[in-house]
């Protein structure tokens, strides 16, 4: 058997690592030369032969090209696994107990609170440990609030600050304008209560000026109840002694026996097998675990390769890889094994900063706008496909769940710091970041931007020279600039060829320049505010053809009055958060082309609807995409026909699994909502109403909406009476309905049902 030397490799990676924080442009050639060694690798390979545990012919298990098979293996097959910690953990669990002095009152020059750390290299598992002690916590019950907060080396105090308020009353942090209303708000909120309060990858200061923002980010803490604490992980001591770990705790390596039973569990768990085939892959499989040094990372992302490919002869070739000896090797061979357009998905993950949560449906539009996703036949959406590629990234272990600061079950995803370096050297100069307190040139042939706080002084003229640009993230924070309109406005007038463009902007009104309209590549538009914002559109924006996504704030109202036609904008998938407003001129029939619409719609104004044949005219049963529906009406009305004609006219399509009606004043319900022989929506599991003061009663949701799981009724004044509510029906929640008081009385026993 012929084995490839690859001594050649681990140098080049070691000289891409150095220079990634400089200028990069021989990341190319780098990336180049690794190509090559690997190519010439691949040629004198003998031939495989047999087949892998998914069907596909062996001879094609090393081209780098090979597409994905129709089956992708998605993150609920692979589940996460603490071994050979047990130690550590108790020990932890041990010191966050300690419960000396936990009742007496803090004062100024005795902190409430006692820090923890726990460090140790990069991919030893720090993270883990901590989640595992996260989690055991939060069902423990003995803090009165958990908060789980990533620092990245360049962090932002006031982001974090929004992180730890948001886990801590619930509440959205976009209405506080500057650093010291958000710190009062923080402090009110932490109070007298016995906190945790996880602080993940920390980085040690260089300065004086980094030493007092770390000082900074533990301000607010001192209003706690004592015994409350601080876990940090980092990968140095000096570290988490600085924030004050009196002696923290290194996470050793593990023996051979624990660290095979982990990359055995993330190669092999839950797959079926005879036991001649798992002795089989367990003897080959010691081999290959012996190689990766005990690093858990590539642990993970090597066994998370091998689960997909369980042929031995695969297993066998690995097994002769002298690339997987060091830990960035390992993870540089897990890249190579991915199919061509995940790999551009990766790479282009390094534009945001590390330890950055991605939502799964925000990352996979951008990749849609940029045109990585491709799609095989005329059928298939591009939606579904590059959720396929995600769940590739988080099936191989390139992308994990991690925890929200609240801990709550809004699922998001991070890259490990030593991933995220991996992806910085194999996008070369395609993809920028300029963070606070940074001062870089920017390579003239960059295509991907993101930069946090703009300076709108230092980078706009940088900015402006950008000519191959095809995505500008600008983002804020408090005690930074918002960029300006004017500033916009140049900049979109000379990058022609942007594809996505998210800013972020200040104050209660915004027009968007009319110079956007010239971006006939323009895919992804967002707009961010920290506060109430209503969004006006040009004249000219119907021109955006190409437009996909459009999104603005979650308190946001787009308004469209300008606009000459946005029923042009027929590839419009995605507007997300804002409710479209139906004013004069830009009527519901606006609605009737843009059928490509996916997920949320949001239609506020239907007080301006004059009939049900002006609501029929926006044609929704058409919108064969979308899965959630809200339609609201405002402003004083009166109970007549019209309102109900106009909800019959607005009869949504059959897929719809979530429905929301505001400030509907008719009294009775439309037939698709009433009568189960011309329901359409009987797939329904969240339904919503909100001050709907007529209305007397409720649907018969037990014989029309089996499905339902959420059902909320907010201000109905006159209902008296609950119907039958569905077996499957998990959460009931009641507000301000005072003739309902006399019907509650015999549910009040049921856990589902919160009533206020």
């Amino acid at each position: 058997m012929q084995v490839i030397s690859q001594s050649g490799v681990m140098p080049t990676l070691d000289r891409a690592k150095d220079i990634i924080s400089g200028k990069s442009s021989e990341l190319k050639k780098i990336i180049n030369k690794l190509e090559k060694i690997i190519a010439e690798g691949y040629q004198v390979l003998p031939p495989l032969v047999g087949t892998t545990g998914n069907g596909t012919d062996g001879s094609n298990m090393f081209n780098p090209a090979n597409k994905m098979t129709e089956t992708v293996t998605t993150s609920s097959t692979l589940t996460e696994v603490i071994i050979g910690r047990d130690k550590e953990r108790d020990e932890i669990l041990r010191m966050l107990h300690e419960i000396a002095g936990d009742c007496e009152p803090s004062s100024w020059n005795n902190k409430c609170y006692s820090v923890i750390g726990i460090y140790g290299i990069g991919g030893s598992g720090k993270t883990t440990l901590a989640q595992h002690v996260y989690t055991y916590e939060r069902r423990d019950n003995y803090f009165c609030l958990i908060m789980w907060i990533h620092v990245s080396p360049r962090f932002s105090v006031s982001k974090i600050y929004r992180e730890m308020l948001e886990a801590a009353s619930g509440e959205p942090s976009h209405e506080f304008c500057n650093l010291d209303s958000l710190q009062m708000k923080l402090e009110a909120a932490l109070t007298g209560k016995r906190f945790l309060l996880v602080l993940d990858d920390i980085w040690p200061e260089k300065d004086v000026s980094a030493q007092y923002k770390l000082d900074q980010l533990l301000s607010p803490l001192k209003v706690g109840k004592r015994g409350s604490k601080v876990l940090v992980t980092t990968r140095f001591a000096d570290a988490a002694m600085s924030l004050g770990a009196r002696s923290p705790l290194k996470v050793p390596d593990l023996n051979e026996k624990d660290f095979l039973q982990l990359f055995m569990h993330y190669a092999l768990d839950g797959v079926s097998l005879d036991s001649l085939e798992v002795e089989n892959f367990q003897k080959i499989g010691e081999e290959i675990m012996k190689k990766l040094k005990g690093s858990p990372l590539a642990a993970r992302l090597v066994g998370a390769r091998l689960r997909k490919q369980l042929n031995p002869i695969f297993w066998r070739r690995v097994a002769n890889q002298d690339l997987l000896t060091h830990t960035l090797g390992a993870l540089w061979w897990s890249y190579r094994q991915l199919e061509g357009q995940v790999k551009r998905c990766f790479a282009y993950c390094s534009m945001f900063p590390p330890g950055h949560m991605f939502a799964r449906n925000e990352l996979v539009d951008l990749w849609m706008a940029e045109g990585f996703i491709k799609t095989t036949n005329f059928d298939e959406q591009m939606e579904d496909v590059g959720q396929n590629y995600f769940d590739e990234l988080v099936s191989c272990s390139f992308m994990q769940t991690t925890k929200t600061a609240d801990g709550s079950e809004n699922e998001r995803f991070t890259m490990h710091d030593l991933l995220h370096e991996l992806a910085v050297m194999v996008s070369g100069n395609d993809c920028f970041r300029v963070e606070e307190g940074e001062n870089k040139e920017f390579p003239l042939d960059v295509r991907h931007l993101f930069i946090n706080l703009y300076d709108p002084v230092k980078a706009t003229e940088q900015i402006c020279k950008l000519k191959k640009l095809r995505t500008l993230i600008l983002t804020t924070a408090f005690g930074g600039s918002a960029i300006t309109i004017e500033a916009l406005e140049g900049m979109l007038r000379k990058l022609r060829k942007l594809r996505v463009v998210q800013v972020c902007l200040d104050g209660d009104m915004m027009m968007i320049p009319a110079s956007i309209c010239g971006l006939k590549h323009l895919r992804c538009l967002t707009v961010h505010s920290f506060g109430r914002i209503k969004v006006n559109l040009p004249r000219n924006f119907d021109k955006l053809y190409h437009l996909q996504i459009l999104e603005i704030p979650n308190t946001g109202v787009l308004s469209c009055i300008n606009v000459k036609s946005m029923g042009n904008l027929i590839c419009l998938r995605h507007v997300r958060n804002p409710s479209l407003m139906n004013e004069k001129g830009h009527e519901l029939q606006q609605l009737k082309s843009l059928n490509n619409l996916h997920g949320t719609l949001s239609i506020c104004g239907l007080q301006n609807v004059g009939s049900k044949e002006r609501a029929l005219e926006a044609k929704l049963t058409d919108k064969k995409h979308l899965t959630e529906l809200s339609l609201e009406w405002s402003g004083k009305q009166s109970c007549n026909n019209t309102n109900l004609d106009i909800l019959e006219g607005l009869c949504p399509p059959s897929q719809i699994t979530r429905l929301r009606i505001y400030g509907y004043h008719g009294w009775k319900y439309p037939t698709w909502l009433s009568q189960k022989q011309t329901c359409p929506v009987m797939s329904l599991q969240f339904l919503h109403l909100w001050n709907c003061f007529n209305l007397e009663a409720l649907p018969n949701i037990a014989e029309l909406f089996g499905n339902l799981r959420e059902l909320r009724v907010f201000s109905l004044s006159r209902l008296k009476k609950l119907p039958r509510l569905p077996d499957r029906l998990k959460r009931l929640i009641i507000i301000n309905c005072a003739a309902l008081v006399g019907d509650m009385c015999g549910r009040c026993g049921d856990d589902k049902v919160n009533a206020y």
